[in-house]
């Protein structure tokens, strides 16, 4: 049996404002079609697997898409407002320039390229959706095959959906700073941590990101407790992360260069027999390689400059 876009997402169409007799058909063809995705039968691209997936999550929270679209972009939106407006921005603000000169007296260099004030970033809708997909699709294995039963015994399987991931994510709202020097990324998460607990607020440990395409970073997630509203009840307080995400301005160019490249791979529902280091001429080589190159020469010119100066 093969079902096209336009007929499953009439499935769940009906299902969502059908009769009861269009519920009950809605549930089988959803599980059925839940079946069909994790058992990857279904032969179709990414943008499809997502299309689908988010007449699941639709279908999960009885929420229509262009509902769950609305609450998602309202509640990044007030807690993007809200955070900007703490006593730990604004006091990191005010800090950037005593902490660039302070390097400066130290080592003899900028910290920064640019003294520009940080901004807080939401995590675009359909990343935040993907992610989901990722999590609970591709990455879960407990997931149970269903062939007939209730539709609501799938709901505790599913842990991310748009109603819970601000506070299952860490970089639904996020930042990134940028330093010239890789020892300078080192000097800016301990200020971060500093000011948080000067500020009254925790942090976790960093996670110091060394992936396998070549991303090199910091990053430090802050929890800030916020008052999110819920659909059809009052709010409710949660503790969320904030991502603050540290890395070097070549670093951060690299990031943009090859961002594309890695979106294509995330995108992969399935992974390749040969590991991409084994093919010099696939896609990912010399990007993901020149990564790992350009940190050890950052590490390697931080070593030289040190030694000069001594």
């Amino acid at each position: 049996m093969t079902l096209s876009i336009k007929t499953i997402r009439n499935i769940f169409i009906s299902f969502l404002r059908g009769s009861e007799e269009a519920h009950a058909c809605g549930r089988r063809q959803i599980l059925y079609i839940y079946n069909e995705i994790k058992l990857r039968k279904m032969s179709v691209s990414f943008e499809e697997m997502i299309e689908m997936y988010q007449d699941f999550l639709s279908g999960l929270t009885h929420l229509r898409q262009d509902v769950l679209k609305g609450y998602y972009r309202d509640v990044t939106s007030s807690m993007k407002e809200e955070f900007e407006n703490t006593i730990f921005m604004k006091k990191l603000n005010e800090n950037l320039i005593a902490y660039n000169e302070e390097y400066i007296a130290k080592k003899n260099f900028e910290l920064f390229e640019t003294l520009d004030n940080i901004y807080m970033e939401i995590k675009p809708y359909n990343s935040m959706i993907e992610k989901c997909f990722r999590k609970d699709i591709l990455e879960k294995k407990s997931w149970p095959i269903l062939i007939e039963g209730n539709y609501d015994d799938l709901i505790p399987y599913a842990e991310h959906t748009p109603l819970n991931c601000f506070e299952k994510f860490s970089d639904i709202i996020r930042t990134r700073i940028t330093t010239k020097y890789m020892d300078g990324s080192l000097i800016i998460l301990n200020k971060l941590k500093e000011l948080t607990i000067d500020c009254g607020l925790k942090f976790q440990e960093p996670d110091y990101k060394t992936q396998f395409d070549g991303y090199y970073a910091i990053h430090l997630n802050l929890i800030y407790n916020f008052e999110i509203p819920e659909l059809k009840r009052s709010s409710i307080q949660k503790d969320c992360k904030i991502e603050f995400q540290i890395n070097t301005s070549v670093q951060n160019l690299l990031v943009e260069l090859t961002h594309e490249y890695y979106k294509i791979s995330r995108k992969k529902l399935e992974e390749p027999n040969i590991k991409w280091q084994w093919m010099s001429d696939c896609n990912e080589f010399i990007p993901y390689y020149l990564g790992h190159l350009t940190h050890y020469l950052e590490g390697m010119m931080v070593n030289i400059r040190e030694k000069i100066t001594l």
